[in-house]
């Protein structure tokens, strides 16, 4: 009797079964909620930053951003006119325009100052003077070099290219080729005097009082290898129409630029695989090699206006060097300021091979200090840290801007994250900084990012 009951009670709890289950196909399944789990059009690897994401890095780095369009334009260099506003160096994809393009920081507005199409910018000519911003420029239509002077709004050229003297009364004319001296003006009649033409004499740096000029005088010897002519450094005297040559070495000179002027010079002489920097007392006769490397990433110098000191970033310290030569300070380069920083600590028996200083380096990839600016009132240099240049071994790509004290004391980071700053720029009362800048989310859009001190 006891298997009859249990086998009815199967059979009804079967029958239940069977009947739910075909209840339930007869409904269609519950979808879930798509507002918060939207499948992505791209892979997570793929996807690109989130625009909010975006803002909040570029507050986070900057006081204020501007995003430039980039759809015909790539922007090449940059300089601060005032604290609010700053002219770009802008060249079309195609190469067949070039423009100089003034933006409002504050009101984001830009009008070109300057445009052509058969004119190309020295790039490096491109500098904020006392009053003014200038530029030079070779036309390949008309095969001509052109200096322009924009001051308030007012546009000057000339045709060739002419370096006056500090009170006006001379100017030392150059080649249209713009590698050597042509002649001498005298600015008040416009009458030249034709200057040697058996050399290439070249690189004119003006007296303070006017009386003349220093140069560098082709002895028509060449030094081989593609390096040139050895020079001689030479006098120009005003008064009496004359050259002399003075005793210093016969050799490549490179380029040469004042210390402090009338009194020291510094000469970039290295070449072919090696860069060095000297320099040179004519009051004392002296000249003094203070740099002598292969490692040209690390290398980074500049005469720094307002003291007449000559900064050189080298071999993991700051260095400042006065008209005789010698050392004034040393400083090491900043260390643990980031997980990149850490200083590295290494050994090679090796001569040649190179040494790393920072945790950020790798084999081929520089990590380091690079493209030192001095801030107009001497006080203090901005530079970047991080990658220099780009290597399949870099471990950190881009760079952070950094300030330090005059003499490379005291640094201090300004932006938290790495992205691709192409330059740094300080306003002309040194107040804050302006870097043209690129996320590692999107290298192609450029940005003006400032920086409030």
């Amino acid at each position: 009797m006891l298997n009859k009951w249990l086998k009815a009670i199967l059979i009804l709890v079967l029958i239940a079964v069977i009947t739910s289950c075909a209840s339930n196909l007869d409904q269609p399944e519950r979808q879930p909620v798509l507002e918060a789990t939207t499948a992505p059009l791209v892979t997570s690897e793929e996807r690109t930053e989130p625009e909010e994401s975006m803002d909040a890095l570029l507050r986070r780095n900057y006081a204020n951003a501007i995003k430039l369009s980039t759809d015909e334009y790539d922007y090449e260099n940059m300089v601060a006119v005032s604290s609010e506003e700053v002219l770009l160096l802008a060249k079309s994809h195609d190469s067949k325009s070039t423009r100089l393009i003034c933006m409002n920081i504050q009101s984001r507005v830009s009008t070109v100052a300057w445009e052509s199409g058969s004119e190309s910018i020295d790039t490096y000519s491109l500098r904020l003077a006392e009053d003014h911003v200038e530029w030079e420029t070779y036309d390949a239509e008309q095969s001509v070099n052109r200096k322009y002077k924009l001051a308030s709004g007012v546009l000057v050229s000339q045709i060739g290219t002419s370096y006056a003297s500090p009170d006006g009364q001379w100017a030392v004319s150059y080649s249209v080729d713009n590698k050597n001296i042509e002649g001498i003006i005298k600015t008040s009649t416009g009458i030249s005097k034709q200057w040697r033409t058996e050399g290439k004499d070249s690189q004119p740096l003006w007296l303070p009082d006017s009386s003349g000029f220093v140069y560098l005088h082709d002895t028509g010897e060449q030094i081989g290898d593609g390096a040139g002519p050895y020079y001689e450094l030479a006098r120009y005297d005003i008064a009496s129409g004359k050259s002399s040559i003075l005793p210093f070495d016969k050799a490549y000179w490179g380029r040469i630029e004042w210390l402090e002027p009338g009194v020291s010079l510094v000469a970039h002489n290295g070449f072919d695989d090696v860069i060095a920097l000297k320099i040179v007392n004519l009051e004392s006769g002296e000249e003094r090699q203070i740099v002598n490397t292969y490692e040209y990433e690390y290398l980074n110098s500049f005469v720094e206006p307002v003291t007449g000191r000559l900064f050189v970033s080298n071999e993991g310290k700051f260095s400042l060097y006065g008209s005789e030569g010698q050392a004034t300070s040393e400083v090491a380069w900043p260390v643990n300021l980031d997980e990149y920083s850490l200083l590295k600590k290494e050994t090679s028996d090796s001569s040649t091979e190179r040494i790393h200083y920072y945790i950020g380096e790798k084999g081929s990839g520089r990590f380091g200090p690079s493209q030192f600016q001095p801030s107009p009132d001497g006080n203090r240099i901005a530079y970047l840290l991080g990658a220099i240049g780009e290597s399949v071994d870099d471990i950190v790509t881009g760079t952070r801007v950094a300030v330090a004290d005059y003499d490379g004391s005291g640094t201090k980071l300004l932006t938290e994250d790495y992205m691709y700053i192409g330059l740094c720029r300080w306003a002309p009362d040194s107040s804050r900084l302006f870097a043209l800048f690129s996320l590692p989310s999107d290298r192609q859009q450029v940005y003006i990012g400032v920086i409030d001190l």
